[in-house]
């Protein structure tokens, strides 16, 4: 698993690391162990992913992520990325996709 893609998407969600466990149904040390780069069950993996909104595969893709942002506060997340084409892509695809199922 990709964990600077994980930490990065850990710290730019809008929730805590304790909300985000309880969200996966997981606690917050099997968190901290997928952070470190520990193994765990893949279905931690979908989760955490399902939480964060990005597909399964996202974490496991080795491709270049900017370095993770600081949160600047729990009520207003602003995000800045350098993106692909590609990337840009990919993820209007996936939002897409997720609005459908709205």
């Amino acid at each position: 698993m990709n964990t600077r893609k994980l930490k990065a998407l850990v710290e730019a969600s809008s929730l805590s690391n304790r909300e985000i466990a309880a969200a996966c149904h997981i606690s917050a040390t099997t968190l901290y162990n997928a952070l470190a780069g520990m193994d765990v069950k893949i279905s931690t993996v979908e989760a955490l992913a399902g939480v964060l909104g990005v597909p399964v595969g996202f974490l496991f893709d080795d491709s270049t992520m900017p370095a993770p942002v600081q949160r600047p506060s729990r009520k207003t997340v602003k995000l800045s990325l350098e993106l692909s084409e590609k990337e840009v892509s990919e993820i209007i695809g996936q939002l897409a996709k997720y609005l459908q199922r709205e």
